[in-house]
């Protein structure tokens, strides 16, 4: 009979070269899919309070990204016109959007009372694949979607960022096998 014992040496993140932290965070990067996807939840749900305040209802947004040409963000909804929706975006504190002030702007240019749809047409998901029968509300819509597809790509950047993966790999206090650079 014969009895084998391995030692393994395990280390932090701190630890590892700088050889070895760039191949790790290489390969969470490839992995952080899962944490996009609750953030982008969490982005999805403050767009549609903003759209809902506005005045859209039966939203669908859809979006694809990040990188390729056609790439982009839109929504089908109905719209009925709400006359204080700038009074209930500041009181709801939603206001934060970088573009507020000219989603302000678009709301007071439109003159509608009369309900409207915003569709899609085509394959693209993009602002430009998006109308409406009113154009004040259309100009809104596209600018809205903008804006969507800015959100979702910051929050895409961040997750894929050193900043984020080395963070998460700190906070959760990760080690990783020293020969193999595997996650135990």
């Amino acid at each position: 009979m014969r009895t084998e014992t391995i030692i393994k040496t395990y280390k932090t993140y701190n630890e590892l070269t700088k050889e070895e932290q760039g191949k790790v965070v290489e390969n969470f990067r490839e992995h952080v899919h899962h944490d996009f996807e609750l953030r982008v939840d969490d982005t999805i749900v403050n767009i549609k309070e903003l759209l809902k305040i506005i005045g859209f209802d039966n939203i669908d947004i859809n979006f694809t990204g990040f990188g390729a040409q056609g790439d982009g963000a839109s929504f089908t909804a109905s719209y009925t016109y709400n006359s204080n929706a700038i009074i209930e975006i500041k009181e709801k504190h939603l206001d934060y959007f970088d573009d507020i002030n000219e989603i302000y702007s678009l709301i007071k240019k439109i003159k509608t009372k009369q309900d409207e749809h915003v569709f899609r047409i085509g394959r693209y998901v993009h602002e430009c694949s998006i109308y409406c029968d009113n154009k004040e509300v259309q100009e809104l819509a596209r600018f809205i979607s903008v804006i969507i597809y800015k959100e979702l790509e910051a929050e895409y950047d961040y997750v894929h960022s050193l900043e984020y993966i080395e963070e998460l790999i700190n906070c959760n206090e990760y080690e990783f096998d020293s020969d193999t650079l595997e996650l135990i």
